[in-house]
Parts: structure tokens; sequence; C-alpha cells
């Protein structure tokens, strides 16, 4: 019988926390699902494993009362569609993965998306929106897929005191059986 964890909204996850996360679930994506990286399968099956391996270490904790979720594609907030406004424009949105409660704007944990390429400016201007109200992520994640250059680069995104922080990072293989996080940059943005 499974045992449910319950996190209390004062244990907000910590970037290390988010880092030994993903180091866990993109050390499975490397190990065992190598081949769909290496014949260059459509970045939405490798999505699917992500989120498949993402889901195990959230759907089994109870955040303050509430069930977490992990969905691809989800683009509903409330009952409404998700969007952001940018430059006086309407974009609706569906990031490739959520951490988040369904229904709610309480525990919105991780957005992340993911690209066979490098994530560019509209990308970008996704991850910092989805850390603002409505939505008040704690985390955003966006995930390029590098493999002609060896490796994931990780940009995570949070907001505190009333900025924007973004790390960058390098998550390559190094041995047959080892990773390796290497930073590369910080920016920060009022």
């Amino acid at each position: 019988m499974k045992q449910e964890v319950m996190v209390h909204k004062e244990e907000k996850k910590t970037i290390d926390d988010i880092k030994m996360i993903l180091n866990g679930v993109l050390c499975s994506l490397f190990r065992d699902d190598y081949y769909l990286l290496e014949k260059e399968a459509k970045e939405e099956t490798i999505n699917f494993r992500l989120s498949m391996y993402l889901a195990p270490i959230f759907e089994e904790v109870k955040y303050d009362d509430s069930k977490i979720s992990v969905d691809m594609e989800y683009n509903k907030i409330m009952d409404d569609e998700k969007f952001l406004q940018a430059n006086g424009n309407i974009m609706f949105i569906r990031p490739d993965i959520l951490v988040h409660e369904r229904g709610s704007h309480n525990n919105n944990l991780i957005a992340i998306e993911c690209k066979k390429r490098y994530i560019d400016a509209k990308d970008r201007l996704k991850l910092e929106k989805l850390l603002y109200s409505p939505y008040n992520y704690q985390f955003s994640i966006g995930i390029s897929y590098l493999l002609e250059m060896s490796y994931f680069k990780i940009e995570i995104y949070t907001f505190a005191d009333s900025r924007i922080d973004c790390a960058q990072y390098k998550f390559c293989k190094k041995k047959s059986v080892e990773y390796d996080w290497e930073f590369i940059s910080k920016a920060i943005k009022n």
C-alpha cells in the first residue's frame, strides 16, 4: 500500500531541490530513452517520457491536502484557456509539462518548456510570465535537448524579491553512468 507524503507550503522547494529532481529524471531519460533522443523522435514523444519520470515524484505527495498532478500540454486556467498578455497582445499557451494542482491557483509548482533546439525569446517570455499572477508557478524551467552538442541546457526561473532570477546549466553525460551539472550563468530581471 502506498503511503502518502504530506508537504506544507512552508517547505517550498529550492533550486537545489529542483536540480536534484531534474538530475534523477534526466538521468532516467538518458539511460532508458536515449534511443528516442538519438533517433530525433518528436519533441512531444521525449516530453511524454520526461513527464512519466516526474509523475511518481509529485503525484504521490499531498501538498497542503491537495493532489498534485503532472500534465502535458495543459491549456486551462480554471474554466478558461491559459493565456499571457505581452506587448499588448494576447497569446494562448499550452506549457509542455506542468506540475500543479488542477482547478486551483494555490499549488502551481513547476512549468516546463522543452525544445529540440535552444529556448527562444518567446519561450523565455512564457517561462517568465508563468511566475506571475494569476499562475504563480514556483519555478519555470526551459530544457533544450541539444544532443548534437552532447548536453541538455537547463534554464531555471524563479521569482523572489520582486525580480526574476534565471540560472542556466549544462546537464551532460561525463562517463557511461555519470552525469554532471555545469553552471553557465545567472541573470536577474526587475
